[in-house]
């Protein structure tokens, strides 16, 4: 059966998608959807660009993120629209960086989000 998250100790979200479930760290060890129950409510929020934290903070975009970047640009150009950012309730993105940047060049000040916050 293994070792399931403390629902009732702080653990940190790392990782969120609609397509992949949520990956959660606590005591170093990193745990899944499928390795317990764990239930959010969804917010769906307009957030400021400046308050939020990127997952890659190093600087340096890697060419295969520049180019999904420079796309997502294009298609925000031409009136298009990108998935909404899942952040947690402290502004760190833990899916959508990409679409972070994108919005972050173009000069947008705000975004739509979904900010998961965990049901106590």
């Amino acid at each position: 059966m293994g070792i399931k998250l403390d629902r009732s100790r702080p653990f940190e979200i790392i990782y969120g998608s609609n397509h992949y479930g949520v990956r959660y760290r606590q005591d170093g060890r990193q745990f899944d959807t499928h390795d317990d129950e764990i239930v959010f409510i969804e917010h769906r929020r307009r957030l400021k660009l400046d308050t939020l934290n990127p997952f890659l903070t190093h600087g340096a975009i890697d060419p295969l993120h520049r180019k999904g970047i420079d796309d997502m640009k294009q298609h925000l150009k031409h009136g298009g629209t990108l998935p909404l950012i899942i952040v947690d309730m402290k502004g760190n993105i833990t899916s959508g960086f990409k679409r972070y940047n994108a919005h972050k060049e173009l000069g947008y000040e705000t975004i739509e989000c979904i900010q998961l916050e965990r049901k106590r």
